[in-house]
């Protein structure tokens, strides 16, 4: 990653610099012929406006003044014709052929005549030439054509000095550029790098917790990844308990089968038909606790993997129908505890929902208040709904909870009052599996509760 960052960083600077490099050498190059060309083109104006009614006999004396007034050098060369396109001057002498006399039908000075004026550069390998041509006016009419050229070797000169300054310019930049490139991907590939060795060295999440430095991405990636860490350590210390919890709860009646079937063993034949059938008896009771532990455990499992399989099994029903059914189940043993079970539940509330896993989240948070629900006690079930939710509440007269414990009520395998959950003939997965029910279909569940009052659970489950 930090190579491919410094390439990038390479390529993107080497692209700038060269954009850069070629505008200022066009930049300064046109330039400076602009700056040529409003020399020449002022020039040959002012000559050609002194010379227009000047006779052709005092032509030769009127452009050696201009000549000298406007301090055209000898590297210029200076051409007067008259509507025919003879040259009557030609400042050519000791330098070129002399032209005067003779007709000179070069493309500027035709433009000449046609009335415009023009402006050229014309380059060769060695040489650099500008020229320029402007008609001579005489009321209103063309008289004749001014035409000048001169060398730019000077300014052919100074670009190239230029140029060869904005490379060194260029390649000083460069390194400096890829030297920075360097140091600033060193420093920002460095924390990742430290991650990845730390991913890599560590087996033990709990020491993979990296120091939170830098900003931006790079910090939130870190800030990021530390969460995680922490969620997975977490997620580990609740499969270390729940593994425990299931292995003690499996155990437990494991062992009692034991101890009943050598107890049995140990008697032989000669054994009371009555106390075998008290064993038996017993056996059997384990037997089903044994099998409610595994068949909450294979519902929690299913529920767990329903959170993440696309295909549920959702379709729309009437909540509710769900209480009533509820209440009515378990009517029956509330009234063995001595337990008053009432229902408020007079509104159809319709929601799309999987049946069977909303009716058992009802059904344990509701047997659950009746199992701690001292005899003479009551247990009220009410649905309504808001513009959001439906609402399912379950209040009651039980033993109530402790703030320490409301956030642990719904671990798998926890028990407020262990001995009476052995009693009662509960798991500890009652409410694990009513929240994860509910979780399934986005909602939650609200507790409250005080010791030796009561408690109140709220399910809400969206509508929407």
């Amino acid at each position: 990653m930090k190579y491919r960052l410094i390439l990038t960083y390479i390529v993107i600077i080497l692209l700038a610099v060269t954009v850069v490099r070629m505008y200022m050498i066009t930049a300064m190059s046109s330039a400076l012929y602009n700056d040529n060309k409003v020399n020449m083109m002022t020039k040959i104006n002012i000559i050609a406006t002194d010379i227009a009614d000047v006779p052709p006999s005092a032509i030769e004396k009127t452009m050696d003044e201009d000549i000298i007034m406007l301090s055209i050098g000898n590297n210029s060369r200076i051409i007067v014709t008259n509507t025919d396109a003879v040259v009557i001057y030609d400042n050519a002498e000791n330098i070129y052929v002399d032209s005067s006399g003779k007709v000179r039908l070069s493309p500027m000075i035709m433009s000449g005549l046609c009335g415009e004026s023009t402006y050229n550069k014309v380059e060769s390998e060695d040489v650099i030439t500008t020229a320029a041509s402007v008609p001579i006016m005489k009321n209103g009419e063309v008289s004749g054509v001014v035409y000048i050229e001169s060398s730019a070797n000077e300014i052919g000169a100074i670009l190239s000095a230029t140029e060869r300054r904005i490379n060194y310019l260029t390649v000083l930049l460069c390194a400096i550029a890829i030297l920075l490139s360097f140091i600033f991907a060193g420093l920002f590939t460095a924390p990742i790098e430290k991650l990845i060795k730390k991913i890599k060295g560590q087996k033990d999440s709990r020491k993979m917790k990296i120091e939170a430095k830098g900003s931006g991405e790079i910090g939130e990636l870190i800030e990021s990844f530390n969460e995680l860490i922490e969620e997975l350590e977490s997620q580990e210390e609740k499969r270390t308990a729940f593994v425990s919890n299931a292995s003690h709860e499996l155990k437990t009646p494991l062992s009692s089968i034991k101890l009943i079937c050598d107890s049995v063993i140990a008697a032989g034949d000669s054994a009371p038909p009555e106390m075998v059938a008290e064993f038996l008896q017993d056996m059997n009771e384990e037997v089903d606790r044994l099998t409610n532990i595994v068949n909450d455990l294979l519902d929690l499992t299913r529920m767990d993997a329903a959170k993440y399989n696309e295909n549920k099994k959702f379709v729309t029903g009437n909540l509710k129908d769900i209480v009533r059914g509820v209440a009515g189940s378990l009517t029956k043993i509330a009234m063995q505890k001595g337990v008053r079970l009432s229902l408020n539940c007079n509104s159809d509330i319709f929601m799309i929902m999987e049946k069977n896993k909303i009716w058992e989240a009802f059904y344990n948070i509701t047997d659950n208040a009746i199992k701690y629900t001292p005899y003479g006690g009551k247990v009220e079930m009410f649905l309504e709904k808001d513009l959001y939710n439906a609402i399912f509440t379950v209040s009651d007269t039980g033993i109530g909870i402790s703030k320490d414990e409301i956030s642990k009520i719904f671990d798998r395998f926890y028990r407020v009052d262990k001995a009476r959950s052995r009693e009662t003939g509960g798991t500890g997965l009652g409410l694990s599996i009513a929240l994860s029910a509910v979780e399934m279909h986005g909602g939650h569940i609200d507790v409250e509760s005080e010791e030796g009052t009561g408690s109140v659970f709220r399910i809400y489950l969206p509508l929407a």
